[in-house]
């Protein structure tokens, strides 16, 4: 299955529209900023929650020292 990702340029929030090769929308992904662990979360088409990604910032910043 190939898939396209096209991001939304007027967004609040970085968001993303992921399609299949037929161009249906399979996909709507949603970053978190403005927060101390980065989150990305990854809906169905119908809005479900389908899984989350997260890094913690104090373990990112434990690398750098």
């Amino acid at each position: 299955m190939k898939l396209l990702i096209k991001q939304r340029v007027f967004s609040w929030t970085d968001t993303y529209d992921v399609y299949d090769e037929y161009d249906e929308p399979k996909y709507f992904v949603k970053a978190e900023m403005f927060r101390l662990t980065h989150q990305i979360h990854i809906y169905d088409r119908d809005r479900n929650e389908i899984g989350m990604i997260k890094q913690r910032f104090l373990r990112l910043c434990r690398l750098l020292i």
